[in-house]
């Protein structure tokens, strides 16, 4: 702002060349060499001067063509890049001789700019203001969120479209007139919320291919639901691929160490699912109250999709040792135990008190014998199995169930679930000024600008874009004497529970953690202890870390360094990883 006002002052008719031009940051954009400006009094001389001088030359702000197809591409860059954007206009008449268009906010006229999306057409690579190459959007805020909806003519409005505020700035022109210009600041940082908002028209929207349904209550029930209960199957499926590969090894684990794994992997398992069915049991009472009600046994007449699901969750079973127990139950029971599984503080084993009796595992994990049986082998009755419809099976049901008017609120869908105008379209914008006069009524419609060259707005881990210099100064003495010089001023907030999991955690090692997740033989189960929550005298007590952030950096350094090399072997990065400089005399002690 301080260039772009300093320009209007000294000499306005090089504005042009501040024009946006494509640039990365091994190629930067050449710099703009101020107009140094005179004291005051001689300024209005100046300017004349210059206008003198420009005549002679016949030079001035080239004449703005349209960008060849080999041309690079504009891409505006985010103020964290250190770019920041103005675009500038004049509301003027078309009739020659007359002055700047006076704005009567009295009469409630108004000047903004709005910023528009285009659709290539198909075939279409590199888009341009031509209607035969893309279709035009508006952005528009309403009662029903954000998104594009096309519109009908680009000199034309949209209802609802988002207006962007445009400032007036006053300079005097070469014939010492004053002038005005309106201007505005571009939002590259809204990136993402323009490239996520989603089609508000049936043509948009043929574009998009969304993975998910847009029906926000069934994204609650995949978030809750079976997107946990998918993952703890898979964890049950590696662990008994990890037990059947391990049966493998020389020497294999004994079976005690198995069943070891095992009860582990189970105990886990079933802590998640008794969470995951309470889940279910709050959406089906909440969203489904017909299909909750045939679960209790007082529902009337069902559907038949809701009958399937009422089939579907009837068939789905649990049995542990001689009990089996139906999903069904399991749902009943357990949304009476709400306020128990909130509260509970201890981990799950299995036999504890302090969590539901009603046993209930969506996943079993299978003993090494059933899975890989051997000649003499003694097939033992399985401990716990499960069985019943999958998770996508339960998301058709339910989706095929749903009624057609939520019955109760929903969150809005998850930013991931939300389709995109174009997924493979980067993004092409323009920007057009508008100005209105909203009391003239049908007889003066709104004035829409022609648009700006055609731009895409970088992301803020752009690889183009110009990137901010940081620098972490890192302790530069490291000797004991140095160190202990740090004050430790950062604290962290550590509660009752997670005080707990620290001191279990306290005795680890790298190596334990290194082992953890080694086949065997040389896998070693992680020595961490069974405790509770820090008490002192019954009372719950937390800790106040205090810590020297300064050192903290030397850890994440050296821990990066470790995590970097280890990587290497998938993503081949470290030639492009770090660049050292030598920094003679940089010297954490005075040398004698």
């Amino acid at each position: 702002m301080d260039d772009f006002l300093a320009t209007l002052d000294v000499d306005p008719m090089r504005l042009g060349e501040y024009a946006a031009r494509p640039e990365t940051w091994r190629g930067p954009a050449a710099a703009v060499t101020p107009t140094p400006p005179a004291p005051p009094f001689a300024r209005a001389l100046q300017r004349q001067r210059l206008s003198l001088l420009r005549r002679a030359s016949a030079t001035g702000a080239a004449a703005r063509v349209p960008p060849a197809a080999d041309t690079p591409i504009l891409k505006l860059y985010q103020p964290a890049h250190q770019r920041y954007y103005l675009v500038a206009a004049s509301l003027v008449c078309q009739l020659p001789g007359l002055p700047d268009r006076a704005i009567d906010p009295a009469q409630e006229e108004r000047v903004a700019f709005v910023v528009r999306r285009l659709l290539p057409k198909p075939g279409i690579t590199r888009p341009t203001t031509d209607p035969a190459t893309a279709d035009e959007h508006a952005f528009v805020v309403d009662g029903d969120g954000q998104g594009w909806r096309r519109v009908a003519s680009a000199g034309a409005l949209v209802a609802g479209e988002e207006r962007l505020p445009l400032s007036p700035t006053t300079y005097r022109g070469e014939d010492g007139r004053k002038r005005r210009v309106l201007s505005g600041l571009v939002p590259v940082s809204r990136r993402e919320a323009y490239l996520n908002a989603s089609p508000r028209d049936p043509q948009a929207a043929s574009t998009a291919a969304p993975a998910v349904p847009q029906d926000p209550r069934m994204t609650l029930l995949k978030q809750q639901v079976t997107e946990p209960w998918r993952q703890i199957t898979e964890r049950a499926a590696a662990i008994e691929a990890m037990l059947r590969k391990a049966r493998d090894e020389d020497p294999a684990p004994s079976r005690g160490e198995r069943e070891a794994t095992r009860k582990d992997g189970r105990e886990q398992i079933q802590t998640i699912s008794w969470y995951v069915v309470l889940d279910l049991a709050k959406f089906l009472e909440a969203q489904m109250p017909n299909v909750w009600a045939a679960l209790n046994g007082t529902a009337s007449a069902l559907s038949a999709a809701e009958s399937a699901l009422v089939a579907a969750i009837n068939t789905t079973t649990h049995t542990r040792g001689s009990t089996t127990r139906s999903l069904r139950s399991a749902l009943v029971a357990i949304r009476s135990r709400e306020t128990q599984l909130e509260r509970v503080v201890d981990p799950y084993t299995e036999g504890s008190s302090a969590w539901p009796p009603e046993l209930f595992a969506l996943a079993a994990i299978r003993s090494t014998e059933q899975l890989s049986p051997r000649v003499g082998d003694v097939i033992p009755t399985p401990i716990e199995s499960t069985s019943g419809p999958t998770p996508s099976m339960l998301e058709s049901l339910v989706r095929a169930a749903l009624p057609a008017t939520a019955r109760a609120p929903a969150p809005a869908a998850a930013l991931a679930a939300r389709p995109l105008v174009a997924p493979s379209d980067p993004g092409w914008f323009v920007i057009r000024c508008v100005y209105e006069r909203p009391r003239c009524g049908p007889l003066a419609p709104p004035i829409v600008s022609d648009a700006t060259d055609v731009f895409q707005l970088a992301g803020f881990f752009d690889p183009d874009a110009p990137a901010r210099p940081i620098r972490i100064g890192l302790p530069v003495d490291v000797s004991p004497g140095g160190l202990r010089k740090f004050d430790k001023n950062t604290a962290f907030m550590v509660s009752d529970m997670l005080c707990g999991h620290i001191q279990r955690m306290k005795g680890l090692t790298l190596g334990d953690l290194v082992r953890s997740v080694l086949p065997w033989p040389l896998h070693k189960d992680l020595p961490v202890s069974a405790g509770g929550p820090c008490a002192d005298a019954g009372r719950c007590v937390g800790m106040m870390l205090s810590i020297s952030m300064p050192i903290i950096t030397i850890c994440a350094l050296i821990l990066l360094m470790v995590v970097v090399n280890l990587l290497d072997a998938v993503f081949r990065w470290t030639p492009y990883f770090m660049m050292t400089f030598p920094v003679p005399g940089f010297c954490a002690k005075e040398r004698s």
